[in-house]
């Protein structure tokens, strides 16, 4: 890409698996206080392979897995809420609509 954000969105993680490269990338930021063994990532750790793109972790919004649970309990346990309430709307469906308009017919010719 023209731009460097085009360029990371463009590669994959390849070099985050390689520690040759990953110590290039590091000397190359003038980045001192990392080492190597520390950040060198772990394939099996990750759903994503070495050949993802950045592009594609980032649209998943770098989620590895959506484990979506609520516990509405724990939420009224731990925030107490003074109040609670609770709205539904409802719409009439076509008998109540039809039997409510014969009604107010019915009442008006009386």
């Amino acid at each position: 890409g023209c731009y460097l954000v085009e360029a990371v969105l463009q590669s994959d993680l390849r070099c985050f698996f390689d520690i040759d490269c990953l110590q290039q990338l590091i000397n190359s930021l003038s980045l001192e206080n990392i080492s190597v063994p520390d950040i060198i990532l772990n394939s099996t750790a990750s759903h994503y392979q070495e050949k993802s793109s950045i592009l594609e972790i980032v649209s998943n919004l770098m989620v590895e897995e959506w484990n979506n649970q609520t516990f509405y309990d724990n939420y009224f346990n731990i925030c107490q809420p003074s109040v609670c309430t609770a709205t539904y709307v409802s719409r009439g469906n076509i008998i109540y609509i039809i039997t409510t308009t014969i009604g107010l017919i019915g009442g008006l010719t009386k």
